[in-house]
């Protein structure tokens, strides 16, 4: 669509033409010979000054207009941050408590003790319980994360698809790659079966969870997928939070830069 600045400029052009055509034709068109030269020239003058007065005023409504939608913009951005930091601090709680073994975790806030760079074998202690207050004690940790995991995937979905952040595709980006990695990295039920299986003589059972724990604990090499390897879900899981985590980082730094937090 045309602005109206560009269909003002066109008029200004045509009307400007005319009146230049008809000063210079004035003698050689007969039903404006009447007409004195003053005529065009003030006529021209009047026309310039009604389409320039016009112009500014489009201008400074345009200007303002833009302003509002900024503010709106920002006020948008600003709602999708609430709606989505709890869930991110949640994550980077309990995915501290997750990666870091339970005899090294220090007390306070898990959110700002996490680290992103975590080892594979620091997950050894995935299914002990948090030993929050606030948490099942019965409840391993790698359950609570990916529950906690899966709530953050829903509210991004849900601000995805009713706020508009048209004007921050980066954050938008970061929501998407969140979005699809928890969606791709649906492993809540291998995990839990690893949890409660069990094998070897019925007197004497083996649990896989242990089996599990002991695997990720002397894990060595190149964390990475194995052919047909019970590790390979955990390795997942490994993956998952890692990356979760330096989105997470990424995104507060954008929006602290956009919201001047």
């Amino acid at each position: 669509m045309i602005s109206i600045r560009i269909r003002l400029a066109i008029a200004l052009i045509i009307i400007l033409t005319l009146c230049g055509l008809a000063d210079y034709f004035h003698n050689s068109i007969p039903f404006i010979q009447n007409l004195p030269n003053d005529y065009f020239r003030g006529f021209f003058t009047e026309t310039v000054g009604i389409v320039l007065t016009v112009f500014l005023v489009d201008l400074i409504f345009s200007q303002h207009e833009i302003k509002v939608k900024k503010q709106k913009s920002l006020e948008a951005l600003a709602r999708a941050n609430l709606l989505c930091r709890t869930h991110f601090d949640n994550f980077k709680r309990y995915a501290y408590f997750l990666t870091t073994p339970s005899d090294k975790r220090e007390t306070g806030d898990g959110a700002k003790s996490f680290n992103k760079e975590f080892k594979f074998q620091d997950m050894h202690t995935l299914f002990e319980p948090s030993f929050t207050l606030m948490d099942d004690f019965q409840e391993p940790i790698v359950f609570k994360c990916l529950k906690i995991l899966n709530n953050l995937k829903d509210s991004l979905e849900k601000i995805l698809l009713n706020i508009d952040l048209s004007d921050y595709p980066k954050i938008s980006n970061m929501f998407l790659r969140t979005v699809d990695i928890i969606t791709k990295s649906d492993i809540y039920d291998a995990i839990k079966f690893d949890y409660n299986a069990t094998g070897g003589n019925p007197k004497e059972p083996i649990y896989i969870r242990d089996e599990m724990k002991k695997a990720i604990k002397e894990y060595t090499g190149e964390v990475k997928m194995h052919y047909s390897n019970m590790i390979n879900k955990y390795v997942l899981l490994y993956f998952l939070v890692r990356t979760v985590g330096f989105v997470e980082e990424e995104y507060t730094k954008e929006v602290k830069s956009l919201l001047k937090t």
